[in-house]
């Protein structure tokens, strides 16, 4: 039983790990460190997206076929004066453990809300949920055109499916979330 519980604590900080994340670019955001921003030069001002971590410390292996669910804040700050809109992308590497994975797809976005902040509001263009998240970058939020202008918090409902029969370990997957001008 005390093996058991050991591994599950070891699988819990391993899915603290799968979500440090990477903003733009290839810089990481490390465990201990704070977000990464990144910030694209759009002309009249700036469209950048910051990323928070996610605490994964309550997740235990059962056993069985499971279903891990976070949610995954992304402040938006649209400072460019187009009115174009804007989209955010996210990307995903395979979770690994040593030589142990899991399923290539074992992301989804399920679901985003959005809180709204100072200035205009994003109004979401229509996406169908879920999405699947992998290596592949994936539109998971657009704000409309006129729509978007100021700070807004844009959160994503992520699942990642872990299955009965995984070797218990560190699974770790960079998250990389970024932000582009116009829908």
């Amino acid at each position: 039983m005390f093996q058991f519980k050991k591994r599950a604590i070891g699988i819990s900080v391993g899915l603290v790990m799968m979500t440090i994340l990477t903003l733009g670019g290839a810089a990481t955001a490390f465990a201990d460190g704070g977000p990464v921003v990144a910030t694209t030069d759009l002309g009249a001002g700036d469209l950048s997206a910051t990323a928070t971590s996610v605490d994964t410390s309550g997740f235990v292996l059962s056993g069985a076929d499971q279903i891990y669910i976070y949610t995954l804040p992304v402040a938006v700050a649209d400072a460019t004066g187009s009115n174009l809109g804007w989209n955010l992308t996210v990307t995903s590497t395979q979770f690994t453990s040593g030589s142990h994975t899991l399923a290539a797809n074992a992301s989804s976005i399920t679901a985003v809300t959005i809180t709204p902040g100072a200035g205009t509001p994003p109004t979401a263009s229509s996406l169908a949920y879920p999405l699947t998240i992998n290596a592949t970058a994936v539109k998971f939020f657009s704000a409309t055109a006129t729509t978007g202008m100021g700070s807004s918090t844009i959160t994503p409902t992520i699942d990642v499916a872990v299955p009965g029969g995984t070797a218990p370990g560190s699974y770790i997957s960079t998250v990389t979330v970024a932000s582009v001008s116009a829908p």
